[in-house]
Order: C-alpha cells, then structure tokens, then sequence
C-alpha cells in the first residue's frame, strides 16, 4: 500500500550483461565455406550450381558461402557471370579465420 501525494512513481530494473553466446551456425557456415573454396580450387570455372551437386549443398548455402568468401576478401570473381571464372585470393591451407 502506498500512501502520500505522489506525481510519478521510479521502477529501477537491474540488469545483470551477460556474455554474448556464440552464433550456433559459426562452424558449419565454415565448414561450407571450406568445402566451396575446395571446389573452386579444384575447377575455378566451375559454376555454383554445379558446387552445390560436388558438395551437396543447397545452392542457398553455396551462394551464401561464396558471399561471405568474397566480403572476408578470400575469393574473387573474375570475367562476367558467363564465361569468368574463381580466383581464390588465399590459399586454403593458409585460412584460419572466422566468420
């Protein structure tokens, strides 16, 4: 029960942080990204589709793997989509990033 002439009323939540969990999906997006530069070492004109079949993955997971590749500066794309061909700009046995 409150009594008195009050205006507002002050609620204060403490909050403990807690540490940022780690992304569920961080080792197996690189696994994926593993298995899709290994292809393209392999056959650097092969086309995505096609690594998706190699590597049984869905072309989904292939085209999100190749995005992350190309943003952490790993693979290049030379020449147009039609005819171009993959530049892998590090080799894999040198990689040990994350994510």
């Amino acid at each position: 029960m409150v009594e008195g002439d009050f205006d507002y009323y002050k609620i204060t939540f403490y909050l403990e942080k807690k540490a940022e969990p780690r992304k569920r999906g961080t080792e197996k997006a690189l696994k994926n990204a593993e298995k899709v530069l290994r292809s393209i070492q392999q056959n650097p004109f092969i086309k995505t589709h096609e690594m998706a079949d190699k590597t049984k993955l869905s072309q989904r997971t292939v085209d999100s793997a190749i995005a992350k590749l190309k943003q952490a500066g790993l693979l290049k794309r030379i020449g147009p989509d039609k005819g171009g061909h993959w530049e892998v700009v590090i080799p894999i046995t040198l990689i040990n990033c994350t994510f």
